[in-house]
């Protein structure tokens, strides 16, 4: 993979996090734990999102 392509990638993955975080800034937080009949509360879903992102950083770099 070239330079470009690389950096064009990271701006990409860059951008989807700002638009992640944005949202994030809107979630109100006495809703974090609200329960869900179908699924994930916010919480887990953010819990899980952090999780993966930290696993998939870790297995980039090796």
């Amino acid at each position: 993979m070239s330079n470009p392509e690389i950096e064009k990638l990271a701006a990409e993955y860059e951008a989807a996090t700002n638009v992640f975080l944005e949202a994030f800034k809107k979630v109100n937080l006495a809703d974090l734990d609200k329960p869900k009949k179908d699924g994930w509360n916010a919480r887990q879903v953010i819990h899980h999102l952090a999780d993966s992102e930290s696993q998939s950083c870790a297995r980039l770099k090796d």
